[in-house]
């Protein structure tokens, strides 16, 4: 199977391409995985369909555990490159907000954090390199929900491109949303190592604008 970072008793950290959904990538690493071994298959998060980048899995209940604990104490690292589309205000910051998800529109929306289903995150974002009316951004959370990173983009002015839900879709119509978990960096659950993988994002439009091989020294 393509795209193997690290295949142990604990776990299977791997590339997922993007416009794959998560469920038919998982099933097709639980069958590779029970060719070599027979146990659990069980994914740490979930990468949307449109989203590529490193995915973990766990083989057992014990990394599981372990794993889920650090991204608990956040000390489960994850950095998300995007490329959005406008002109950023700052070149680098914080954001943090309390949303909810509209039940009409389908999409998040701000709410006071007082009121039933609020739900609060954070993140923190830099600009790498602008061409032309978009760019390359790098942004760090412990926050697995790639929706939320999408909303606040967009909520800072500038929208993932090809977002169409979130108004990335300015630039060019029914095109894959350039959103990549590039950087995951954590603790072996068991061997007491650190471990830090790195998912490069594809070499097609709009990532293809970019120096990638300065950045990401492909």
């Amino acid at each position: 199977m393509e795209g193997i970072f690290l295949l142990d008793n604990d776990l299977l950290v791997i590339q997922k391409p993007f416009n794959v959904t998560f469920e038919d990538f998982t099933n097709q690493v639980t069958e590779y995985v029970n060719t070599q071994q027979q146990c659990k298959v069980l994914p740490l998060y979930e990468l949307d369909a449109q989203v590529s980048g490193v995915a973990v899995f766990v083989l057992n209940d014990k990394a599981l555990k372990n794993l889920n604990k650090q991204m608990e104490a956040s000390e489960f690292e994850m950095r998300y490159y995007a490329v959005t589309v406008g002109n950023v205000k700052a070149e680098s910051g914080f954001y943090n907000a309390c949303v909810v998800k509209d039940k009409q529109t389908g999409v998040y929306t701000h709410i006071p954090q007082l009121n039933a289903g609020a739900e609060s995150f954070a993140l923190s974002y830099q600009l790498i390199e602008k061409v032309s009316q978009i760019n390359l951004i790098k942004i760090g959370t412990n926050n697995i929900n790639q929706e939320k990173i999408r909303f606040a983009l967009s909520d800072m002015g500038n929208p993932i491109f090809g977002d169409k839900d979130y108004g990335g879709d300015t630039l060019a119509k029914n095109t894959n949303m350039a959103l990549c978990l590039v950087d995951v960096h954590f603790l072996h659950p068991t061997q007491n190592q650190v471990l830090t993988f790195r998912g490069l994002p594809p070499e097609t439009k709009p990532w293809s604008y970019f120096k990638l091989d300065k950045w990401f020294k492909i």
